[in-house]
């Protein structure tokens, strides 16, 4: 962005940023999976079953496995936690030649595009959207990789702006800037 003239910047709105993350798909998924497990587990260590059967190491080990086993909400719950990180580096910039996102956890990756290579521009506002005025701008960018050949191949990339408070307004600007060039 060096050099380059910022027509707009921001960051999602905060509110449905982290209630996304909160309420997404994966969450339904985690909730049966955790009773699944933990209602198994519970079983498994009740004094009716043991016996004294898996005294020592067994109770270790299956406290072990169920930990494993519960893979999936921990990855559901780490997504929660770490929100607010991924919050944090999550820029949304429009300068005079192109777009930029920059986002991560625990390290910053930025995806660019010039206006050029944006071939779908779309707009998508889902329940959270709705609820706090925001809206999520979807790109798709097309690259032509090698012009030489007979059949010149191509590589796309979804870039998205989510969950901005004036998505009608950046969608403007994109849609203009698209156009101008």
């Amino acid at each position: 962005v060096q050099g380059e003239q910022i027509i707009w910047r921001g960051k999602p709105l905060f509110k449905s940023f982290v209630l996304k993350a909160i309420f997404n798909p994966l969450l339904v998924f985690a909730m049966i999976w955790a009773s699944f497990d933990l209602g198994a587990m519970y079983f498994l260590l009740s004094d009716g079953f043991l016996f004294g059967e898996f005294k020592g190491i067994g109770i270790l080990a299956l406290s072990l496995f169920f930990l494993v086993h519960m893979t999936p909400v921990w990855i559901y719950l780490s997504g929660v936690v770490f929100c607010r990180l991924r919050y944090n580096h999550t820029e949304y910039i429009i300068t005079e030649t192109g777009i930029y996102v920059s986002e991560g956890l625990f390290s910053i990756k930025v995806k660019s595009s010039p206006f050029a290579e944006i071939t779908q521009l779309s707009i998508s506002r889902g329940f959270w959207d709705n609820k706090f005025d925001s809206g999520d701008i979807n790109m798709i960018r097309t690259r032509i990789i090698n012009y030489q050949s007979v059949t010149p191949r191509k590589s796309s990339m979804t870039i998205n702006f989510s969950t901005i408070e004036d998505y009608q307004q950046v969608f403007g600007i994109i849609k203009a800037m698209k156009s101008d060039i």
